[in-house]
């Protein structure tokens, strides 16, 4: 696992994402609302087309999220916020991989929707929810923390920061507005974020090698 490789899959997680929750928002039917509902609606087992959300927006985010938890970890020198913040970083991969395999029993939109949470793999869902965000919200904090201290990652210490907070602020603050774009929006935040850390991996990771190649002996 190079760390170009893993930052590569940073920068296709947003991607990834987008992808599942647009397509899959597109396929519901009109009273469907991005404003209003849920966006775990669209992976619900009544949902139309379940897979464009469930194993694009959620497996294969996580999966990309993870690897570049993994690459990330290898990348920054040993401290204890920045092992908690790749850690957490890791956990929200996870947490996004299983948002695709537990899955709502139904949408808000179902005329005879009473429950969502039913069975066992819905309340697993709502678990694993309550979890992925809470360890996104710890990745960011603890990583802006351990950026300060990182010459070649400084600058990022206080955007984290931001990111961070507005994630947490946009969450409970739009939710009056509606669930779908409360979550929406701070998915959103925390997927840009992931981006630009993903981006100064791959700048700093090309960079390194770059100059290892100059300093190896030709012939």
């Amino acid at each position: 696992m190079t760390p170009r490789l893993s930052a590569l899959c940073g920068l296709l997680a947003p991607v990834a994402f987008t992808l599942g929750w647009l397509l899959g928002g597109l396929a519901q039917p009109d009273r469907f609302s991005f404003v209003r509902d849920d966006i775990s609606d669209l992976g619900a087992l009544t949902a139309n087309r379940p897979w464009l959300y469930n194993q694009i927006g959620g497996n294969l985010a996580g999966l990309l999220v993870l690897v570049f938890a993994v690459g990330l970890w290898r990348a920054l020198p040993e401290g204890r916020a920045g092992r908690i913040g790749v850690t957490a970083l890791a956990v929200s991969g996870v947490g996004q991989f299983l948002d695709g395999v537990f899955r709502l029993d139904c949408r808000t939109i179902d005329p005879q929707c009473h429950d969502r949470l039913a069975s066992w793999h819905g309340v697993a869902h709502g678990v694993e929810t309550v979890v992925t965000f809470a360890s996104l919200f710890v990745a960011m904090f603890a990583l802006s923390r351990a950026f300060g201290w990182l010459p070649e990652w400084s600058d990022l210490s206080m955007p984290s920061m931001v990111a961070g907070i507005a994630t947490v602020a946009t969450l409970l603050g739009l939710m009056r507005v509606g669930a779908g774009l409360a979550v929406l929006v701070a998915s959103t935040i925390f997927f840009v974020w992931v981006a630009v850390v993903a981006y100064r991996l791959l700048v700093l990771s090309t960079a390194e090698a770059a100059s290892r190649e100059a300093g190896s002996p030709s012939g």
